[in-house]
């Protein structure tokens, strides 16, 4: 699985390892920024789906960035992105992927706050203050600017 978001030009999806991914705000917010950089021709990457796993990471290496948030042989919970999906792509992703469908929303209960923390380095005091989606935010929004 991890091949189709490192080998391709242009995936038509992007596999994330869904247990790195807090919440959907975050993840809206890496879509925004990736959609926002293609607008402005500063991608890093060479796809938009690409994009969005680079936009999810808090570190400015591609690869790692992948590393981390891409789906390999054993992710246990994938998830399966497409910017501006039809019905027909929706029914394509679904015959793709084997396995039980969940709704967006239940991203926070399929995250692993372990693994988040040590990608996006959140310290437990950090948590007193916010939840672990308002830390992995503020990374995601402020890694260009750092």
């Amino acid at each position: 699985m991890g091949s189709h978001i490192t080998e391709a030009k242009d995936p038509v999806f992007s596999f994330l390892n869904a247990e790195t991914v807090a919440d959907v705000f975050p993840l809206h917010l890496a879509g925004h920024k990736s959609l926002t950089a293609q607008a402005s021709g500063s991608m890093v990457t060479k796809g938009l789906h690409t994009e969005l796993a680079y936009s999810l990471s808090g570190t400015k290496h591609i690869g790692e960035s992948l590393k981390r948030f891409g789906a390999t042989e054993t992710t246990k919970h994938l998830l399966v992105a497409r910017f501006d999906a039809a019905p027909e792509d929706v029914a394509f992703a679904q015959q793709l992927v084997q396995g039980e469908q969940v709704d967006v929303e239940q991203l926070k209960t399929l995250a692993n706050h372990e693994l988040i923390s040590k990608n996006y380095k959140v310290p437990p005091e950090e948590l007193k203050a916010g939840s672990m989606a308002d830390a992995v935010a503020c990374r995601i929004a402020s890694r260009d600017v750092v």
